[in-house]
């Protein structure tokens, strides 16, 4: 079973849905890239959390890999990769989903 691929500059690339938890069942299947910098956050593009109409249910301080600290909310949203399904939180994050 195929689960990802791994692009010309060597990023792992997985692909997701992320669902809303409210009553539109709004939708966006993504292609995230594998961060080796895990936190335990998805990060997802503002954009995204917007059109998912994701709800804010904290907020967090991380750290990028430069090393710069940054308060963001966290959202919490369903995510779908193969045949697992679970609520995680996301944070805002960079252009692109980082999981």
């Amino acid at each position: 079973m195929k689960i990802g691929t791994v692009d010309s500059s060597g990023d792992a690339l997985v692909p997701l849905t992320v669902e809303g938890l409210g009553a539109e069942g709004q939708q966006r299947d993504v292609t995230a890239l594998l961060d080796t910098g895990f936190n335990g956050f998805l990060a997802l593009p503002p954009v995204l959390i917007s059109e998912l109409d994701l709800e804010q249910i904290s907020r967090e301080q991380y750290m990028t890999a430069g090393g710069a600290m940054h308060f963001t909310g966290v959202y919490e949203a369903v995510v779908v990769f193969g045949d697992d399904r679970r609520v995680v939180d996301e944070i805002v994050g960079a252009a692109e989903p980082l999981v």
